[in-house]
């Protein structure tokens, strides 16, 4: 798993983006590749396709449980996107495992270091 430290902007949003986040194996279709969610970390939000989710445990918007998950497709295509809720946390992330088959699985976390948003002067 290639993970680039990254940083998202203090009460914003940014997109995931494969340069940030990959996990490559050849002869296999990145929609093969799969992302599974274990756990948020606090002030983070993880967006999937345009359905905000802070947490492992929450639920959608339509209000059916939350499966955070996204292929190595999603995040090429620009559909995965981190944020940062506007809270004191100085990192933003998520704990995941990644596989492409049934016995191919890594554990691994994401972070992106959170920055302030200064005013232009």
């Amino acid at each position: 798993v290639a993970n680039v430290e990254s940083a998202v902007t203090h009460n914003m949003t940014s997109v995931l983006s494969w340069t940030q986040l990959y996990y490559l194996v050849e002869d296999v279709n990145s929609e093969l590749i799969e992302y599974s969610v274990l756990s948020v970390l606090p002030g983070t939000t993880v967006t999937v396709g345009g359905e905000a989710i802070s947490a492992a445990n929450d639920t959608l918007s339509n209000g059916t449980p939350a499966t955070i998950s996204f292929t190595q497709a999603d995040i090429d295509n620009g559909t995965v996107v981190i944020g940062h809720d506007g809270g004191n946390e100085t990192v933003a992330g998520f704990d995941f495992v990644v596989s492409y088959g049934p016995s191919s699985t890594a554990t691994d976390s994401f972070r992106a270091n959170v920055t302030e948003n200064l005013p232009i002067q």
